[in-house]
């Protein structure tokens, strides 16, 4: 039960993932090939099935399609326009998490002032930035700052 089976490379494998508050996970064996693929995350984000995807396809020489955005070069006049404070909602990963986003030299940086956990923000095309930490994409529309995560946007308002 809750077991789903596929074919990945002309492989048969059987794979479940799933996440609770504070942790997601990733699981897949590969039934004729004595192999399996597992990751583990501390973290509530949607991450572990992409990095388990791409390691599936390590695992039988296949190629990586998932690219890691490529950098953009803003001026530092540029980003410094989303530089503020913001706050989430309680349906982000830390109920209504207040953050700063602090501009530098050719990034941004969500920090969060009760914790000081930092994570930089590359940009990247289409006026979005990139959160390589997280595999996340983050834009600012109208005194919001949109994360998103997976399929799942999470918004912060300016403060």
């Amino acid at each position: 039960m809750f077991w789903f089976r596929r074919q990945r490379f002309g492989h048969r494998s059987i794979f479940v993932n799933g996440s609770s508050p504070g942790f997601k996970a990733h699981f897949e064996r590969f039934i004729d090939d004595d192999a399996a693929v597992i990751v583990l995350s501390n973290l509530y984000l949607a991450s572990p099935s992409m990095i388990a995807e791409d390691l599936g396809a390590i695992l039988f020489d296949q190629p990586v399609t998932r690219q890691v955005p490529k950098p953009v070069k803003l001026s530092e006049k540029d980003l410094q326009k989303y530089g503020g404070s913001f706050r989430f909602g309680a349906d982000y990963f830390v109920k209504n998490a207040e953050v700063k986003v602090e501009p530098h030299r050719d990034y941004i940086a969500m920090v969060f002032p009760a914790t000081g956990f930092t994570i930089p923000l590359s940009p990247i095309d289409g006026g979005r930035f990139f959160d390589r930490s997280f595999w996340s994409f983050v834009r600012f529309e109208k005194g919001k700052m949109i994360y998103t995560n997976g399929d799942t946007d999470y918004v912060a308002t300016r403060q």
